[in-house]
């Protein structure tokens, strides 16, 4: 890392406050077409002080930390470091099925995803294919008595939505990068930029 400045240290507390800095510049850059270096150049910052910062021990902070630096590395053109830090902590497990179905939903997209951005060999595309056969299963019934429990039912239901259609793009991804194709269409990137609009627009 010390090629880009950031040589290591005792105190990865630090690390985390530059990476939370430099992630509030990424998505200020985000969607400025003229902005695309300088997006590239922050996000890979981002992604050196991020990985230089103690993982934590939570599992859901674990999985949102991994996911973000992930994120910041992809978006910095060094997909094959992002590989090689998935590689060398080990991912947050499936969700606990007693969890209620709003967090489940949400750790298991956090998982999802950091399974399709390591891409460990065909092991991890089968897992997220099947996890998220499994996920539609649960939702038959653990949807409904979420949202008829829940103090925000309106609110909660966008919220499902809007990590459903996440979910989705993962394993759009997962069986494009498998496959080479996705149901017969070979313009993936619009597939995944329709499931990421609608999960913005479920958002707002």
């Amino acid at each position: 890392m010390a090629d880009v400045g950031f040589e290591p240290n005792d105190q990865p507390e630090d690390y985390r406050f530059t990476a939370n800095g430099y992630g509030l510049a990424v998505h200020a850059l985000l969607g400025d077409v003229e902005a695309a270096g300088e997006l590239r150049e922050t996000a890979e910052m981002a992604f050196e002080a991020s990985r230089a910062s103690d993982v934590p021990k939570d599992t859901e902070a674990r999985a949102l930390h991994l996911l973000q630096a992930a994120c910041y590395g992809v978006l910095g053109d060094r997909t094959p470091d992002v590989w090689r830090y998935l590689r060398t902590h080990a991912l947050p497990p499936e969700p606990d099925e007693a969890a209620n179905w709003g967090a489940r939903v949400r750790q298991s997209v956090y998982r999802l995803w950091l399974l399709v951005l390591r891409k460990d060999g065909w092991a991890d595309l089968d897992a997220v294919l099947a996890e998220i056969v499994g996920l539609r299963e649960a939702q038959k019934s653990g949807e409904a008595q979420f949202l008829e429990t829940s103090d925000t039912p309106r609110s909660d239901a966008w919220q499902l939505m809007a990590s459903y259609h996440l979910s989705k793009a993962a394993e759009l991804l997962a069986t494009y990068s498998a496959q080479g194709s996705v149901a017969g269409g070979f313009n993936i990137r619009e597939q995944l930029q329709a499931q990421f609009d609608r999960s913005q627009i479920a958002c707002e």
